[in-house]
């Protein structure tokens, strides 16, 4: 007898499913994550020749105003492969409950930061220019355990 092996495969799979209706069911358990942190992944690819001016902002300008509102400064990875120019991780202290927001506050220490330290038209001047140096971005979820 030949046994083609699509069927030989749906056999294999198919066996311990209906070894396990012989047992008896067990009502599934709410489990939460435990121990673990989030963190929110951003990829952006900026447009040609531009990547060194909008690393220049992040640098000169964004990580300063953070660290004077007393934020965190995401690890910031430039890629050497790939589509995309960099990766940022932020670290969600939150979880995922930091991402409800439509204005963190967070975002307001930042705004605010950048107005004391260059002004508020320069700040919001620097803002339009870094978006104006971006292509496209991607946004990922992770936990780490």
């Amino acid at each position: 007898m030949h046994y083609r092996p699509a069927v030989l495969l749906a056999v294999l799979l198919v066996l311990p499913l209906l070894a396990r209706e012989g047992r008896a069911q067990e009502a599934p358990q709410a489990q939460r994550y435990e121990n673990v942190t989030w963190h929110r992944i951003d990829y952006v690819r900026y447009k040609p020749g531009t990547q060194g001016r909008a690393l220049e902002i992040i640098r000169e300008y964004f990580v300063p105003a953070a660290e004077q509102a007393g934020l965190p400064v995401p690890m910031l990875v430039e890629m050497t492969t790939g589509e995309w120019d960099v990766m940022t991780i932020w670290t969600l202290d939150g979880g995922v409950a930091d991402l409800e927001w439509e204005v963190s506050p967070e975002g307001v220490a930042f705004q605010q930061a950048m107005a004391e330290l260059h002004g508020a038209d320069a700040a919001r001047a620097l803002g339009e220019e870094y978006e104006g140096l971006v292509a496209a971005g991607m946004t990922h979820l992770g936990l780490r355990r």
